[in-house]
C-alpha cells in the first residue's frame, strides 16, 4: 500500500519569507516617513516665509499711517516729533515719538459710549528678543489724545518679535526749484527734533529688516540673512509753520466722530 503524499499548505509562510516581508515593509515605511517629514518641513518654511511677506508691509503700513498723520500745528513748544538713531543689542535702530491723527486703539467713555481719540501720542521702541538672541522685538506706544509731555507716557504693545533692524532717515523741506524725486538723491538725517527744526520733515525713508524663517538648530546671532522692506513716506503736513507767539489756536479735542471705527490693519 502506497502512503499518501502530504503537500505544504500554500497559506503558510516560512520564517525567512516573513523576515523578508517585514524588512521590505520597514524600508517602505521609512521612505514614506522621510517624504512626509520633508513635506511638512517644507510647508512650515513656506508658511513662515509667507508670514514674513505679510508682516513686512503691515509694519510699514502702520508706520506710514502714523507718519502721514503727523500733527504739528498748535503743539506747545513745537514738541510734536522726535526721533534718534541708537543701538539695541549691537544693532542700529531708530526710536520714534510723535503726535499723529491716527485714531487711537485705546477708547474712553464719552457721553455713555466708547470713543477713540482723533489725535494720539505714538512711539516706537525696540528691545532684545530673549527667546531668539540676535533678534529684536518692535513695540508701539500709544496714549489717548496728548498732554504737556506728548513724547512720553502711554501704553506699549508688541507689533512684531523677529526684527533684524529698523532705521528711519529724515529729509528736510525741498528747496526752491527742486523736485520731489530729487529728495532720494540727498543724504537723510539720522535724527529729527521738531522743536529744533521748527517743523516736520518733508519725507521719511523707512528701512525694515526681518529675520528669515527660524530653522531648527539655526544660530540667529550668526545668521546674516534677512528680508528687507523699504518705503518712502511723504508728510502732507510738513509745510505747517510753527505757530507764532500770539497764536492761541489750539488743537481740536478728542471727538466722537470716529468713535465707532475699529482699528485698521496693523493695529492702528
Amino acid at each position: 500500500m502506497i502512503a499518501p503524499v502530504r503537500h505544504r499548505s500554500d497559506a503558510a509562510f516560512t520564517l525567512i519569507e516573513l523576515l523578508v516581508g517585514i524588512t521590505l515593509l520597514a524600508v517602505f515605511l521609512s521612505g514614506v516617513y522621510t517624504v512626509a517629514i520633508g513635506t511638512l518641513q517644507a510647508k512650515r518654511m513656506i508658511d513662515q516665509t509667507a508670514a514674513i511677506y505679510t508682516a513686512g508691509p503691515e509694519i510699514l503700513d502702520l508706520l506710514d499711517r502714523d507718519l502721514r498723520g503727523a500733527y504739528y500745528h498748535g503743539v506747545a513748544d513745537n514738541k510734536a516729533m522726535k526721533a534718534k538713531r541708537t543701538s539695541v543689542g549691537g544693532t542700529e535702530v531708530t526710536i520714534l515719538d510723535l503726535i499723529t491723527t491716527t485714531n487711537s486703539k485705546i477708547t474712553k467713555e464719552v457721553d455713555d459710549r466708547e470713543v477713540r481719540s482723533d489725535i494720539t501720542e505714538v512711539g516706537y521702541r525696540l528691545r532684545r528678543n530673549e527667546e531668539f538672541p540676535g533678534l529684536l522685538e518692535l513695540y508701539r506706544r500709544e496714549q489717548f489724545f496728548f498732554d504737556d509731555e506728548p513724547l512720553k507716557g502711554g501704553d506699549y504693545y508688541l507689533v512684531y518679535d523677529r526684527v533684524r533692524s529698523i532705521v528711519l532717515d529724515f529729509f528736510e523741506q525741498q528747496e526752491e526749484g527742486r523736485t520731489t524725486s530729487s529728495i532720494a538723491a540727498t543724504d537723510g538725517k539720522e535724527s529729527w527734533d521738531s522743536q529744533d527744526a521748527e517743523g516736520l520733515p518733508r519725507a521719511v525713508r523707512i528701512t525694515l529688516e526681518l529675520a528669515p524663517p527660524v530653522e531648527l538648530g539655526a544660530d540667529l546671532e550668526t545668521d546674516d540673512r534677512f528680508y528687507r522692506f523699504v518705503r518712502w513716506v511723504m508728510l502732507p503736513n510738513a509745510f505747517d509753520q510753527a505757530p507764532s507767539g500770539d497764536d492761541d489756536t489750539g488743537p481740536p479735542g478728542p471727538g466722537p466722530g470716529n468713535g465707532d471705527r475699529g482699528p485698521g490693519p496693523g493695529g492702528g
